[in-house]
């Protein structure tokens, strides 16, 4: 992929689409994301249309296919996939394009679990007009958070391979995150359903000691390292 569209994608991408759900689930969600967010760009990885391909159907409005920028980061998100499963894969490649995840489906919903720092439950009958709103909350959550995010990361894999502490600064990852769920006052509840998670690759790659294999990619690890809202659609 030419660095230039990169670019372009980035700019003008409102999410990164990861199922891992029946088809006829995945159908039935899509189609309800077409007909209220026509003029979002979201994006997907070509092998998703292999396993569904009603999303070819809406190529260009609103679905655009995603590649990877550099060479270097297909092969270090392939080896957090074969380390850390699929899901690490979508995560990886929205904190790459900058971009929430949208996970479509209950059954997928379990797989970015094990990902997940923090959640905002809600109880509320989401109108059309509060899930504009919140997807677009949601694209600025890892907006703001990028820059600061991925440095934080690079820090901490330093300080990781020189066998210093980093608690501090993950505790203040997570302190953050708990910041910024002020954000979605209008649909927070104490209990509910998750709509809004934010996913961190960077606590699984250091609790599995995965950093140990990123060691060789340290010039572009942060790029996949990003703090990511992810939205539910269930």
């Amino acid at each position: 992929m030419s660095f230039h569209l990169y670019a372009a994608t980035v700019k003008n991408l409102r999410g990164v689409v990861y199922s891992g759900d029946s088809p006829n689930v995945f159908e039935e969600k899509i189609k309800w994301l077409v007909r209220r967010f026509r003029y979002r760009n979201l994006g997907y990885l070509p092998e998703l249309a292999k396993k569904y391909p009603i999303i070819e159907k809406y190529l260009g409005k609103p679905f655009i296919r995603l590649y990877y920028p550099i060479p270097e980061l297909k092969e270090l998100v392939e080896l957090l996939e074969e380390k850390l499963g699929t899901a690490s894969k979508y995560i990886a490649l929205s904190s790459i394009y900058v971009s929430p995840l949208v996970v479509i489906g209950e059954k997928t919903l379990s797989t970015v679990q094990e990902f997940s720092v923090d959640c905002v439950m809600t109880e509320k009958d989401m109108s059309d007009r509060d899930w504009k709103l919140h997807m677009r909350i949601a694209d600025y959550t890892v907006l703001d958070f990028y820059k600061w995010s991925t440095e934080v990361s690079s820090k901490i894999l330093q300080l990781y391979f020189r066998g210093e502490d980093y608690s501090t600064l993950i505790a203040e990852r997570i302190s953050k995150i708990r910041a910024d769920k002020r954000r979605y006052w209008r649909i927070s509840s104490d209990k509910g359903k998750p709509i809004i998670m934010y996913l961190d690759l960077l606590s699984r790659v250091i609790e599995t000691d995965l950093a140990r294999d990123l060691k060789s990619y340290l010039s572009v690890a942060p790029a996949v390292l990003a703090i990511v809202s992810a939205i539910i659609i269930a």
